[in-house]
């Protein structure tokens, strides 16, 4: 674990390290039910492999320590029946000579004995970690290419110009349609657009939560506006042609 396996895995890190600084400026869509989502950076995403890996390390070498410890002299159940005195100790002087490593006897042999849980422990953090480590070896290049084409509606599409229309109609503003993440039904749906009234620049209570957050909230008569433009864009679409 010590000499192998986390050498290969901060290795690994520092790829990702420099993965990160090399893809700084690529923007990627982000992956949400196997569908493009939100965009986000490349380097954001290489960020999350290698913080992950950061946390193998922290694991591995949690897991590493109580490994040092000897059941040796425990004898007959843990009790030491018939070892010489200092028996334990002088083993574990001698393990760790002989490879280097702190070994030292176990302060409890009924436990060291019996108990195989830190083994267990490091099988199960070296099993997450070995699969990934197997990477070190063969990260030497990252392909950049879309598997789907960017999925957009021109402003000029009748569905964007109707509900803009409608929109501008009951509020008395001027606003505009813009590009955006997100949205992964829409692709599903000829014409699908994303349409809602959303105010960012109003000033609201400390315990209205944002969009989609935590607490999320609106004022009634937010609400009540919101529906008279819903119900105004459905009934004008349905004289629309696509």
């Amino acid at each position: 674990i010590e000499d192998k396996l986390i050498p290969a895995v901060e290795k690994l890190i520092a790829t990702f390290k420099k993965l990160e600084a090399e893809n700084e400026g690529i923007v990627k869509s982000g992956r949400t039910h196997l569908q493009d989502a939100t965009p986000i950076k490349f380097s954001q995403e290489i960020s999350g492999w290698r913080a992950s890996l950061e946390k193998d390390v922290e694991l591995l070498k949690m897991s590493v320590k109580p490994l040092y410890e000897l059941a040796l002299g425990g004898t007959a159940v843990g009790t030491g029946l018939n070892a010489p005195k200092g028996f334990s100790e002088l083993v574990a002087k001698k393990v760790e000579i002989l490879t280097g490593k702190k070994f030292v006897t176990a302060e409890n042999k009924f436990h060291a004995l019996t108990s195989k849980d830190e083994l267990v422990f490091a099988h199960g953090v070296r099993k997450i970690a070995d699969t990934i480590s197997a990477l070190a070896g063969g990260l030497e290049e990252i392909e950049l290419k879309r598997d789907t084409a960017p999925f957009y509606m021109s402003i000029d599409n009748s569905a964007v110009k109707v509900c803009m229309d409608v929109y501008n109609a009951v509020t008395g503003e001027d606003a505009k349609p813009y590009t955006m993440g997100g949205g992964t039904y829409a692709r599903d749906f000829p014409n699908g657009v994303s349409f809602g009234p959303e105010h960012p620049e109003r000033s609201y209570p400390d315990f209205f939560g944002p969009i989609h957050g935590a607490d999320e909230a609106a004022s009634i008569d937010e609400f009540m506006e919101a529906l008279k433009i819903y119900i105004l864009a459905l009934i004008e679409l349905e004289a629309v042609e696509f």
